[in-house]
């Protein structure tokens, strides 16, 4: 996907954006790519997606003075989480309705929760922090969506109307295949 990706920048193609769905949005060396194209991007992550509230301050545990090999997988003490765990969490006062464009039955809304989170896998130097996302329809008790963004400076309206775009694609790839 990266390499289509450069493709595109190297055609000369321009786009905002990168909107992807959880089968990229799992993989954390494909977002890193992004982020380190500075390329915004909107990323659905399946529910189990860890996080944390602060920085979980990455670090390679000194040696313990014994024989045998130095330590050199990093780890942290601070506690995470999964998206769905922080969502379950939150009040429902903290849902924010928002309208996402106008369709064929009059505006489409949904619910959301949004804040900055420390995303880390296990392997970078440090965690990386990109907002959280989390969309639910209106009226349900569960969430449909969990998202990651890189993109600071976007309201969250804009954010989410920018992750909604992908049900155009979604319909486009149904109707092909009908």
């Amino acid at each position: 996907a990266l390499e289509r990706v450069d493709a595109a920048l190297t055609h000369g193609v321009r786009f905002g954006y990168v909107v992807v769905d959880g089968g990229y949005g799992k993989d954390p060396g494909f977002l890193r790519g992004l982020a380190s194209r500075s390329l915004c991007f909107v990323a659905d992550v399946h529910k189990d997606q860890r996080i944390w509230l602060n920085d979980p301050e990455p670090y390679v545990p000194p040696a313990s003075g014994g024989r045998g090999r130095r330590a050199s997988k990093r780890r942290t003490e601070a506690p995470g989480q999964t998206v769905a765990q922080w969502a379950r969490q939150q009040s429902e006062s903290a849902w924010k309705r928002i309208t996402l464009r106008q369709g064929e039955k009059g505006r489409l809304r949904a619910e959301y929760l949004h804040t900055r989170v420390w995303v880390w896998d296990g392997k970078e130097e440090q965690a990386r922090c990109w907002r959280l996302r989390v969309r639910r329809e209106c009226g349900a008790k569960s969430p449909s969506h969990y998202v990651l963004s890189n993109a600071d400076e976007i309201d969250v309206s804009r954010l989410a109307r920018m992750q909604g775009r992908r049900f155009f694609i979604e319909h486009a790839f149904r109707e092909a295949k009908s």
